[in-house]
C-alpha cells in the first residue's frame, strides 16, 4: 500500500509509512476495513453489520491473559520442568503469568512471563523490584501493539461464531460467518508464532540482573533457567559428586558390604555428609523431632536445591557410618 499511494520521488519512507499505518487503523477502527495479521480487505456493507456485532462482543482482560497463558505454556514452552546440566536432575517450576499462577501447581521457581495486561506493563523497574527476593525468572514481552488487538478479535469473532446461531441467519451471512471462522483460525496461528518471535525478544532478568542469551524462545528459556537454579540454590555445590544419585542406589548404601561401599573411608564425612549432621545436631539441641519429611524439606529447598535422591543416600551414608540413628515409628 506504501509503494502505490507514493506520488513522487523525494517522499521521507519511514514518516511515509506511519502516516500509512494511522491511516489503516481509522479505518480499520470505523469499520471500512478489517486487519488479519499484515492482511487488510475491504468490507461490504452486510459484512460491516457483522464486524461490527463482533467488535461489540464484550471479552473480558482474564479471557486474554488465559489465551496468552494458553499459547506461552501449552504449545510453546510446554514442559513442566527442566533438566539443570550440572547435575543432570529435573527441576519442577510454576507457570506464572503477570505474577500469579496460571497453569498446574506452584514451585519454589518460577517463571514468571509478564505481558501487556501487568498492572504494571511498560514500567520495567517496579517490575524487577517486585520481583527481587523471589526464585523466578522474569520474561518480560516486548511491547506489541497488534498482540493486544488480535487477541482480543480472536475471542470475540470465536464467541460471536459460536452464539450467533447460524442456523437463524441468511445464506449471505452464513457465508460471511464462515470466512470470519477461516481467517480466525489464521489469526490464531498468527498469535502462536507472534508470541514465539516475542519470547525470542524478550529480557530475561534473574535476582534483577538481564541475562544476555541468544536462540529461539524454548532454548532461552532453558539456558536462562539454569542462572535462576544457581541464583536460587547456592549451597548445591555442596554435594561435590553426589548429586548423580539415583533412588535404585538407595538399596547399595543400605545393604551392600560395608569396606567395599566407602573404600576405607568409613570415618570420612563429606561436606554434604557434614552439613546434614549439623542440621540434626542443631534440631535435637532446640529439642526439635527430627522426621525425615522436615530433612527433605530443609535440603531439597533453597539455598540447596539438592535432588531427593542425593538425600535419601547421604542420609544412609550417615546411618551406615553410624553418624545417625534412624527409628521408624
Amino acid at each position: 500500500l506504501s509503494i502505490l499511494l507514493i506520488d513522487e520521488f523525494q517522499v521521507p519512507i519511514s514518516e511515509f509509512q506511519k502516516q500509512v499505518s494511522e491511516a489503516l487503523q481509522l479505518l480499520e477502527q470505523q469499520t471500512y476495513i478489517q486487519r488479519n495479521g499484515d492482511f487488510y480487505s475491504y468490507l461490504t456493507n452486510i459484512e460491516k453489520d457483522v464486524e461490527n456485532e463482533i467488535k461489540n462482543t464484550s471479552i473480558s482482560d482474564s479471557e486474554q491473559i488465559k489465551l496468552l497463558s494458553d499459547i506461552i505454556f501449552n504449545e510453546i514452552i510446554k514442559t513442566k520442568q527442566i533438566r539443570y546440566d550440572d547435575n543432570r536432575q529435573n527441576y519442577l517450576f510454576a507457570r506464572k503469568m503477570d505474577g500469579s499462577l496460571a497453569l498446574g501447581q506452584d514451585a519454589e521457581l518460577a517463571v514468571n512471563v509478564v505481558g501487556p495486561f501487568h498492572e504494571n506493563s511498560g514500567d520495567e523497574s517496579v517490575i524487577r523490584n517486585q520481583s527481587m527476593g523471589k526464585a523466578e525468572m522474569l520474561v518480560i514481552l516486548p511491547e506489541d501493539r497488534d498482540l493486544l488487538e488480535d487477541l482480543n478479535m480472536f475471542l470475540k469473532t470465536e464467541r460471536y461464531s459460536r452464539t450467533s446461531g447460524m442456523g437463524q441467519v441468511d445464506d449471505a451471512v452464513r457465508s460471511i460467518l464462515r470466512e470470519k471462522d477461516d481467517a480466525n483460525q489464521k489469526r490464531r496461528r498468527n498469535l502462536r508464532n507472534r508470541v514465539e518471535t516475542l519470547l525470542q525478544e524478550a529480557k530475561l532478568i534473574v535476582s534483577n540482573r538481564e541475562l544476555e542469551i541468544s536462540g529461539d524462545g524454548n532454548t532461552r528459556l532453558e539456558r536462562g533457567f539454569q542462572e535462576l537454579i544457581r541464583a536460587t540454590y547456592s549451597q548445591l555445590n555442596m554435594l561435590h559428586g553426589h548429586e548423580n544419585y539415583q533412588e535404585t542406589d538407595l538399596q547399595k548404601y543400605l545393604m551392600e558390604d560395608f569396606g567395599d561401599l566407602f573404600g576405607g573411608q568409613e570415618t570420612t564425612l563429606t561436606e554434604a555428609e557434614i552439613e546434614i549432621q549439623n542440621h540434626l545436631r542443631q534440631r535435637f539441641a532446640r529439642g526439635e523431632s527430627n522426621h525425615f519429611k522436615d530433612l527433605i524439606h530443609q535440603f531439597t529447598s533453597k539455598p540447596y536445591g539438592w535432588p531427593l535422591a542425593s538425600v535419601q543416600c547421604l542420609l544412609a551414608q550417615l546411618f551406615r557410618k553410624g553418624r545417625v540413628e534412624v527409628r521408624f515409628e
